[in-house]
């Protein structure tokens, strides 16, 4: 089973979908792309499930 500690994001098109779904309030847009509040963000994996784009990917 594979647990993740975080997610990345790879190649954002800045559509901003993920910044909607989170429940967390994790999600920003800054610099053209969005970027992930770490201290925020539960790893849930919504966000990865909602990217038209699959630019953001659960990591360990």
């Amino acid at each position: 089973m594979f647990y993740a500690s975080h997610v990345a994001v790879f190649g954002c098109k800045g559509c901003r979908k993920c910044i909607s779904i989170c429940g967390e309030s994790a999600i920003f847009y800054s610099g053209g792309r969005v970027q992930i509040d770490i201290q925020k963000c539960n790893v849930c994996g919504q966000c990865v499930s909602h990217c038209p784009n699959n630019a953001l990917l659960l990591m360990d």
